[in-house]
C-alpha cells in the first residue's frame, strides 16, 4: 500500500480484542490508516471518533483495483511487443509446436507459469499449451473461438 501523502488526519479509535482503545490517525482524504498507534499519552487532550472501517475497506478496494488495470494495461502493452512475439517464437520453437501438457495437440498458446518477470521472462518462465490444456488451466478466461484463433494468429507467430 502506498503512503498517504494527504494533508488532512483524524484522530480515530478502535477497541482491540482485549477491551483496550487504541488510537491512530486516518486520512481525511483516502481514508488509509497513518500508522503508527499512538498511546494515550501523546493524544493532547484530542478527542478520537471511531475508526471508520468500512471507508478504509473501500478506500482499500479502490487501490486495488487501480494497480490491478495498471498492471493489466502493461501486460496488454507488453504483449503487443515485438519482443513478446520474439519470445512466443522461441518457446514455441523450444516446444516444438506441441502442447507441452497433454504432448498431443499442436500448442497454440504461451502460457505464464510466473508472471515474477513479466516483461522480462525467462524462457522457462513460459510453457505452450494447446487451446483446451490453457482453458483448463484458466476456465475464467474461456473465449470465443473465433476471437481466440484471431488473438492467437496475431500475437503468436506461426
Amino acid at each position: 500500500m502506498s503512503e498517504c501523502t494527504h494533508a488532512t488526519r483524524i484522530l480515530r479509535f478502535k477497541i482491540d480484542s482485549r477491551g483496550r482503545y487504541m488510537y491512530i490517525y486516518q486520512c481525511g482524504t483516502c481514508h488509509f490508516r497513518i500508522e503508527p498507534w499512538l498511546k494515550k499519552s501523546c493524544l493532547d487532550g484530542q478527542r478520537a471518533t471511531p475508526f471508520d472501517v468500512q471507508a478504509e475497506s473501500e478506500a482499500k478496494q479502490r487501490h486495488y483495483e487501480a494497480r490491478r488495470r495498471e498492471w493489466r494495461s502493461r501486460y496488454e502493452q507488453h504483449l503487443r511487443s515485438d519482443k513478446w512475439r520474439e519470445i512466443c517464437r522461441l518457446v514455441k520453437r523450444r516446444d516444438r509446436g506441441i502442447c507441452q501438457e497433454c504432448l498431443e495437440s499442436v500448442g497454440e498458446h504461451v502460457h505464464h507459469l510466473t508472471y515474477e518477470r513479466m516483461g522480462d521472462e525467462l524462457l522457462s518462465d513460459l510453457v505452450l499449451l494447446c487451446r483446451g490444456c490453457h482453458e483448463e488451466i484458466h476456465p475464467h478466461m474461456t473465449v470465443d473461438r473465433e476471437a481466440a484463433k484471431s488473438f492467437t494468429s496475431k500475437w503468436i507467430p506461426q
